[in-house]
């Protein structure tokens, strides 16, 4: 599903409605593979919501967000996490907000992890000013079969659908940055852009 303009500008997305609207979940502690991101949505245009897990948030990875459309999601990302208590959705949103703020960030979004969230939490959310993102994107591409959810993606994008980016899908098993899977979300971009055009 596009969001519509009206949507956007409340988001405070004012730009052009994009074509595409990419998430980028799960962002902890890895300059150089947030470096990475940014450098292709830089290089393909792309307008981009930065999902932090605020456990993880360190001073590089918050140097790199700065300036840039930021959201909290979860506090430590755990299933269930906001599916809780007022009071404790209330605790775990405010501490979140004072690791962005210890960096002079000010997220404006929320997104919770696995999309599970009560109704207290909820109501923790708007009464901290958060802008609550509901339901998953369109697609999440996590490159498990490359080959197939780059096609996958493409569809998706020529549909005018959002995709979701999970940061830990780019890594191999000891951590290190997968550059053959950034290739394939650069390809997706690239098509995403051309279809633009």
């Amino acid at each position: 599903m596009r969001l519509p303009f009206i949507l956007l500008l409340v988001l405070g997305l004012t730009q052009a409605p994009p074509e595409q609207l990419v998430f980028l979940d799960d962002i902890g502690a890895n300059p150089e593979l947030l470096s990475e991101f940014i450098r292709i949505f830089d290089q393909y245009d792309t307008q981009v919501l930065y999902f932090v897990i605020p456990s993880r948030l360190d001073p590089e990875t918050a140097n790199l967000l700065s300036g840039r459309d930021i959201g909290i999601h979860g506090y430590e990302h755990f299933y269930g996490e906001f599916n809780t208590s007022y009071e404790n959705a209330y605790f775990l949103l405010e501490k979140g907000m004072s690791n962005f703020t210890s960096f002079a960030l000010r997220p404006l979004y929320f997104r919770p992890p696995y999309d599970l969230i009560s109704p207290e939490a909820r109501r923790a959310v708007d009464d901290l000013d958060l802008i609550f993102i509901s339901g998953a994107p369109d697609y999440l591409f996590s490159c498990r079969e490359c080959s197939l959810e780059k096609e996958i993606a493409k569809v998706q994008v020529w549909l005018g659908g959002n995709i979701s980016f999970h940061q830990d899908s780019f890594l191999t098993p000891d951590k290190r940055i997968d550059h053959s899977k950034l290739e394939v979300m650069e390809e997706i971009l690239a098509f995403s852009k051309n279809r633009k055009s």
